[in-house]
């Protein structure tokens, strides 16, 4: 599992602006998509074939539950040894960002994590294939639709929306951001963005 040090180094974030136009063989995220929140990557669980997080636990992220998902596929399908090379690009990653912190380089430490999501939509891709960023679309729809209805009430009874509205303006703008994507090719990235619009939304749902 990923050192809780590094983790500390990460402070939540809103995603407010677009992501820049990228292909899927670049291997840096752009500027905007720095601001995402690193996943915690739990290699060990993974490595130890663990069971993935069921889908409505809201305190795993949607990132991380599908590369759970995507290695248990892989060492079903193709055993415990290729499911590990699958997670070695991780492994890299999360170990220069170990040694960068350590070092006292945080900009690095943090970049690696960064590069760390990106490594594992590419993983996903590529076991799922493409068609899994369209499936959080879909999911992205239905959830803001529930949140726009939300809104709706709030407003109805009298009630202050503008934190639901703002959300839902947020999760409304990453969605545009991913179907760009998709429509580019860059299916990769197109899942960092859905699956932290579904955090989102899943985020707000619990406080509301």
């Amino acid at each position: 599992m990923t050192n809780p040090a590094l983790r500390r180094l990460l402070l939540p974030t809103l995603i407010a602006a677009a992501f820049a136009c990228g292909s899927n063989d670049v291997t840096t995220p752009t500027a905007d998509e720095a601001a995402i929140e690193p996943i915690e990557l739990s290699v060990e669980a993974m490595d130890r074939g663990d069971a993935a997080p069921a889908v409505n636990d809201r305190t795993i992220p949607t990132l991380q539950r599908l590369l759970h998902e995507a290695v248990a596929r892989v060492r079903s399908d193709r055993g415990d040894l290729a499911a590990r090379r699958l997670l070695e690009p991780l492994r890299t990653l999360l170990r220069e960002a170990r040694e960068a912190r350590e070092a006292g380089d945080l900009a690095t430490a943090r970049r690696k994590l960064q590069e760390a999501n990106l490594a594992a939509a590419r993983i996903i891709v590529r076991v799922f294939g493409p068609q899994v960023a369209e499936r959080l679309n879909a999911q992205v729809t239905t959830g803001l639709a529930a949140l726009r209805e939300r809104i709706a009430e709030v407003e109805a009874g009298g009630g202050d929306a503008t934190r639901l509205t703002r959300a839902a303006n947020t999760v409304q703008s990453l969605q545009r951001t991913a179907v760009r994507l998709i429509a580019e090719g860059a299916h990769p990235r197109a899942v960092l963005v859905l699956a932290h619009a579904v955090d989102l939304i899943r985020a707000v749902a619990a406080r509301s």
